[in-house]
């Protein structure tokens, strides 16, 4: 799973950087985001087998694209209230997540905030 994140993010990379219309000195950014954990009972939901894989727990990661024209948000995460508890929280049945840390909290570290974002 982790490989395949990897595979996504580079590929999205590359995507972004063959836009057009960037001028010189004009920078493209990816950033990414722990933005929670989302464990599963099953992956039937999902039209995988259970015997297919013995993954249950997937990365539910934040991105931030800093382009020329703005700074955009793609994908929240895990809702920020799953960090109260830092543990893992039941939402429905065979169905769990956890968020260690709030993507806010993460900005603050770059001097930036929920406000900082042109397009979410």
């Amino acid at each position: 799973m982790k490989n395949k994140i990897i595979i996504v993010l580079f590929a999205a990379a590359a995507i972004l950087a063959c836009t057009s219309g960037r001028g010189p000195g004009d920078e493209l950014r990816l950033y990414v985001f722990d933005c929670g954990w989302v464990r599963v009972e099953s992956l039937e939901m999902f039209g995988i087998a259970d015997d297919e894989t013995d993954i249950r727990v997937a990365a539910a990661p934040c991105y931030m694209v800093e382009h020329p024209l703005g700074r955009m948000l793609w994908d929240g995460g895990v809702a920020s209230v799953f960090a109260e508890t830092g543990e893992w929280q039941q939402v429905g049945p065979g169905f769990w997540n956890r968020l260690d840390r709030t993507l806010d909290d993460q900005l603050a570290d770059m001097d930036l905030d929920m406000g900082s974002f042109d397009i979410v």
